[in-house]
């Protein structure tokens, strides 16, 4: 016997709650919290992206960033023009304490005045010289700063820097007039012979040294003394000492006759200096220059001097003791060949010292080679002397090295 049986829909079933009986209070129970879960629901879609919130995109943090400086800038500008003059000074000594007086402000107060004018005779790097007539192509460059500082108007213009840098040898593939503007060095005119030469030797004097360069690089050396000479006058009564080119080497010129004038010598001392260098062979496959720095030459705990290949000694950071002061601590120490009128000099040297802190910029008693210019005792000296002071008033010597003792090491015919 067959039977028919009728199946239930299971999406029905599943979907369609059974409908609770009539009359029945739990149905007002579920309603408040059926609303409770959708405005969760809808809070909870929010948070997960459901309405699209505005992107903070790096122009924008851009924007604000410069507005932010901007407004501190012109915030500080307006406390600046309000506050009284006396005020930065008086921040100033409540952080480092009671200023001295700059060194003008203080002599002015001894009562010192002028009586030698003052010639400062420019660097190339802390002077500088302006353009007021030159080629044509310097249409333009009417008192603008040409040599010293950063060359900066060179660099603009390019032309009217050729006539100062320019090199009139003709080497090889190099064209008449090929300026230092191009990839060039001494070694192109060494050729091999004259590296085999430098390699060949590994101590150099400083009369060898030059030797060597008049060999190894002749034409290089030939325009060097057209207006230079660094060697030393067996006789500086020979007129041939009369040239110009002789002035900027002490020991091959002498002194005016001049017994009333006085020679002053000031430096800084107290920051190791480069002083000389280890160098080594470079493979040729590295570069073309045959000589490099050796920077593994140590000298360790029997000569702390020597580090990374670079040889140290007393200075200002540029200019070595000896070189800054042998010539008022020996050379022209009383009457010598090169001093045949016994004109005093004198040795001043400033120790160096680090600015106590940014307030002071580069330092009020900086032994460096530039930031010297701002040492007060420096300028302090300067004034005096130019006010009539002796140096025996600024109290003879004053000296911090041994600059006297290694002089002394130094064979001189005087």
């Amino acid at each position: 016997m067959s039977f028919l049986r009728r199946r239930k829909g299971k999406a029905a079933s599943d979907s369609e709650p059974p409908s609770p009986p009539i009359g029945d209070d739990s149905q007002k129970e579920k309603e408040p919290q059926t609303q409770k879960e959708e405005q969760q629901q809808k809070h909870t879609h929010k948070k997960n992206g459901g309405e699209k919130q505005p992107r903070w995109s790096c122009v924008d943090s851009c924007c604000w960033f410069i507005g932010f400086i901007c407004s501190i800038w012109w915030f500080l500008l307006f406390l600046y023009n309000a506050m009284p003059a006396s005020f930065p000074q008086y921040v100033t000594e409540a952080i480092t304490g009671p200023m001295t007086d700059p060194p003008g402000v203080k002599l002015r107060k001894e009562g010192l005045t002028a009586k030698h004018p003052v010639v400062f005779v420019p660097g190339i790097v802390t002077g500088g010289l302006e353009l007021w007539e030159g080629h044509s192509c310097a249409d333009g460059l009417f008192r603008k700063r040409l040599w010293g500082g950063t060359f900066g108007e060179l660099y603009k213009r390019r032309l009217p820097g050729l006539f100062v840098f320019q090199d009139d040898a003709v080497k090889g593939n190099y064209l008449a007039n090929a300026t230092q503007c191009d990839v060039w060095t001494e070694y192109h005119e060494m050729g091999v012979g004259g590296v085999k030469a430098v390699a060949d030797y590994k101590v150099y004097t400083a009369g060898s040294i030059l030797d060597l360069f008049h060999f190894v690089a002749p034409k290089l050396m030939a325009r060097g003394d057209n207006h230079f000479s660094y060697g030393i006058a067996d006789n500086l009564d020979d007129p041939k000492y009369e040239h110009y080119k002789y002035w900027s080497n002490p020991l091959e010129t002498k002194l005016p006759n001049a017994p009333d004038m006085e020679i002053y010598s000031m430096y800084g001392v107290g920051i190791p200096t480069e002083r000389a260098y280890v160098y080594k062979l470079t493979p040729s496959a590295e570069c073309y220059i045959p000589f490099q720095i050796d920077t593994s030459a140590e000298g360790g705990s029997e000569d702390p001097c020597l580090k990374g290949g670079i040889y140290s000694t007393d200075g200002d950071e540029t200019v070595p003791v000896l070189s800054a002061g042998f010539m008022c601590a020996k050379g022209w120490r009383g009457k010598t060949r090169f001093n045949p009128a016994g004109i005093p000099s004198y040795i001043r040297e400033y120790d160096h010292a680090p600015p106590a802190n940014l307030l002071e910029g580069r330092g009020t008693q900086s032994g460096a080679h530039v930031d010297i210019m701002g040492n007060f005792a420096l300028i302090e000296d300067v004034l005096r002397v130019a006010a009539g002071a002796t140096g025996e008033e600024l109290g003879g010597d004053k000296v911090h090295s041994d600059i006297f003792k290694w002089s002394e090491r130094i064979n001189l015919d005087l």
